[in-house]
């Protein structure tokens, strides 16, 4: 009987991936750094260059990139063995409407970020061009709408456009950083606090925990092995984010800015400019939306292209708005992003425990009970301990309260 390729689709994400799905290191890999490396991770790099030394900076982002990177190990180690995506996990341990409340969690964050982003670049396109407002505004929805299309296509369109634009970024982004000139750098900021090597590592830890820890697994679901996975979530976050951030760093201390498309755009390198922002926006955007509407498709039983359909349709009526000027759109995103390494640690430990080592007593209660008490760690304990803390304790909780009602 002929089985449509949807419906072939569906399936395998049920199931361990057939040969002619699976991808390479490489392939997997360029997606998920290619998702990582972001301007706004490097404008978090500049904004560390003013709170804190440069000897504390760096040794901050190795420390807070090493932890990163044992999540991503974990997390992408879990997706390659389950071929699951984030929100077929959340099934696992998650029943009935309490899988379907969590599984919003993601895509309700992933296209406030979606709908950010396109108005960050469609501004950019916008002031590049002169645009007023209202033409700034509709450039915005259409950026929404074009990222869009590379999302309805799957993951085949997010590994070629990363294997495209990834080396883009990279040497525009070094080019960027040193066509002022080293000479004249000052590495002395006046303004500097101290707050050491904790503090820089916290912040680090920040900026991908959540993608680590929820969208990964979408990515290394299609990798040959899993230590393939497993390695291409660690390295990917050791390469991008440091990258990203000591970008940001050394682009403030020889320019006082952090964006290497406004660098390029001042040194009167238009083009160049405008590469860089949609190299750098649309890999990271695509695969926000790709993640967003696999969990919206399984949450409303549909199909995965009715998903990107709706999910990109309200990303670009929020663009248009340009949200990106809207302080409690980040409060709120922000706020729910905390609650990243409790969801991490039920889910993802949640697997461990019911499919790796046959401990069935996993039950719902068990799971409200870890993530609502490792969301309440988080909340009380800020920066490396918050994170490490609310993904360990929820784990445990889980587990004991799991036994203790089964």
């Amino acid at each position: 009987m002929f089985v449509s390729y949807e419906i072939y689709r569906f399936r395998f994400s049920l199931f361990s991936s057939p040969c002619r799905i699976q991808k390479s290191f490489i392939e997997v890999f360029f997606v998920w750094v290619g998702y990582v490396m972001v301007v706004g991770v490097m404008v978090v790099g500049g904004g560390l260059a003013t709170q804190a030394t440069l000897e504390d900076i760096l040794f901050g982002i190795m420390l807070g990139n090493c932890l990163l990177g044992v999540f991503a190990l974990f997390s992408g180690y879990i997706g390659a063995h389950s071929n699951r995506t984030f929100y077929q996990l959340i099934e696992g341990v998650f029943s009935g409407w309490s899988a379907r409340i969590i599984g919003l969690y993601v895509p309700i964050i992933l296209i406030c970020w979606y709908a950010i982003e396109s108005s960050i670049l469609g501004g950019f396109i916008g002031k590049l061009f002169g645009f007023q407002e209202l033409g700034q505004s509709l450039t915005m929805v259409a950026v929404a709408l074009l990222i869009g299309g590379s999302v309805y296509v799957g993951f085949r369109a997010l590994k070629n456009l990363s294997l495209f634009f990834v080396p883009i970024i990279f040497v525009l982004a070094v080019y960027a950083t040193f066509s002022i000139g080293v000479s004249s750098v000052d590495l002395q900021i006046s303004n500097v606090s101290h707050d050491g090597v904790s503090y820089v590592a916290s912040i680090v830890l920040g900026t991908w925990i959540m993608g680590v820890l929820t969208n990964l697994p979408d990515v290394t679901r299609f990798s040959r092995s899993t230590t393939s996975g497993a390695m291409a979530g660690f390295v990917g976050i050791l390469i991008g984010n440091s990258f990203n951030l000591l970008i940001g760093v050394f682009t403030w201390y020889f320019t006082r800015q952090s964006d290497p498309s406004e660098i390029l755009m001042s040194l009167g390198f238009l083009s160049l400019a405008l590469l860089f922002a949609v190299s750098n926006i649309w890999t990271t955007n695509d695969s926000n939306m790709y993640s967003a509407t696999l969990n919206l498709a399984r949450v409303l039983s549909i199909s995965r292209r009715q998903a990107v359909v709706l999910g990109v349709l309200v990303g670009a009526i929020g663009s248009f708005f340009n949200p990106a000027q809207l302080s409690f759109i980040f409060d709120f995103v922000l706020a729910m992003g905390i609650t990243a390494p409790a969801l991490g640690g039920v889910v993802l430990g949640g697997y461990v425990m019911k499919e790796m080592f046959g401990h069935n007593y996993i039950n719902v209660v068990g799971a409200w009970s870890g993530l609502l008490i490792g969301c309440s760690v988080a909340y009380v304990y800020v920066g490396i301990v918050g994170v490490v803390f609310s993904f360990l304790i929820a784990w445990l909780m889980m587990a004991v309260v799991s036994r203790i009602t089964s």
